[in-house]
């Protein structure tokens, strides 16, 4: 399977802002990776000792249900590394948003938050600074009254609503599809999503990442290209939040996970979802009427319209967030 090969050097990244190699992938659709990332290949290293002991661990002991990820075969913790940093919400709000305020609890295994907090500082500081290219680039494009512009620097730097998410789908049976996704293509629902190297297991031993299998992108050209990231580097993709912000000139990118039917295969990912804080309003600096359509309905991707249909202006991000993880519960698990 096609893999992507544009790259920017982190130096690169810091310095030339909005970086051109940047906006292009964006824009096309493809992920942006990062490349010689200083210090995220050690600490990806120390998540690699720890991350399989998550297959060991039981649902019950997350402190609250997986949502959305409801798949027998997938261990999925969801927990938040600002938790400390984070203002509690009021009873009212807790009750009115609970996919929002949702609780976090961290996996009782040793060792486990240390080394995601440990990634997260450096991912945050490069998401402080993609949010920079992204800002200039959509200003110098629109050219937006600068009291409607909803700065992305200041969204992510403000925000305490950014969540770690790690998945570990199991060993895989014999008999199970390959062909069909363990996750189907969808668009994420927040700012920007992050992540780093995957890792892979055959029989409990690591190998290196199979054709076909992690990440997978429809591009904008209707061709779908497999992410394959170095342990030095970091890979970043846009939401549907950020594709409404910037009125749709950074579209959000259809994605999915697959893995190869090979008995004993499985897999393990961690990755970061930046959203804005709970009571920003999702509205775009200039007039945006064809929302519903500025996304194309690609094949195999989960209904759309449960995103951007269930948009209007003014609204604030949690009840656009609620809105639309009911419609996924509707469509998929007719809760």
């Amino acid at each position: 399977m096609k893999t992507f090969t544009n790259r920017v050097p982190y130096k690169e990244f810091l310095s030339i802002v909005p970086h051109p190699v940047i906006i292009e992938s964006l824009t096309n659709k493809y992920p942006v990776v990062i490349e010689k990332v200083e210090g995220i290949a050690k600490s990806r290293h120390t998540l690699g000792k720890i991350i399989p002991k998550l297959q060991h661990v039981q649902m019950k002991e997350y402190g609250y249900h997986t949502g959305l990820l409801k798949n027998e075969n997938l261990v999925h913790t969801h927990v938040n590394p600002l938790v400390d940093q984070v203002t509690a919400p009021s009873k009212h709000e807790e009750e009115k948003y609970p996919e929002t305020y949702r609780k976090h609890a961290w996996p009782q295994v040793e060792g486990y938050q240390e080394a995601v907090r440990d990634i997260f500082g450096v991912i945050q500081q490069c998401a402080h600074v993609m949010a920079g290219h992204l800002d200039g680039h959509v200003i110098k494009t629109l050219k937006p009254d600068a009291s409607k512009y909803q700065s992305l620097v200041q969204m992510t730097k403000e925000s305490q609503m950014t969540t770690a998410r790690s998945f570990y789908y199991r060993e895989r049976r014999a008999s199970e599809d390959g062909n069909k996704p363990s996750f189907n293509f969808h668009y994420d629902r927040m700012n920007m999503s992050a992540c780093i190297k995957d890792f892979f297991y055959l029989n409990g031993q690591e190998i290196e990442q199979p054709d076909g299998a992690g990440l997978i992108f429809n591009t904008k050209n209707k061709e779908r290209y497999q992410l394959r990231l170095k342990e030095d580097e970091v890979g970043f993709h846009i939401g549907m939040t950020y594709h409404i912000l910037s009125a749709g000139i950074i579209p959000a990118h259809a994605h999915a996970v697959y893995l190869p039917n090979t008995e004993g295969l499985s897999r393990a990912s961690q990755a970061f979802f930046f959203s804005p804080s709970p009571h920003i309003e999702i509205t775009p600096p200039v007039q945006f009427d064809n929302i519903a359509s500025s996304l194309p309905e690609d094949e195999g991707v989960v209904p759309k319209h449960i995103g951007l249909t269930n948009w209007q202006p003014g609204m604030k991000y949690t009840d656009w967030n609620e809105a639309i993880v009911r419609g996924f519960k509707k469509v998929f698990f007719n809760e």
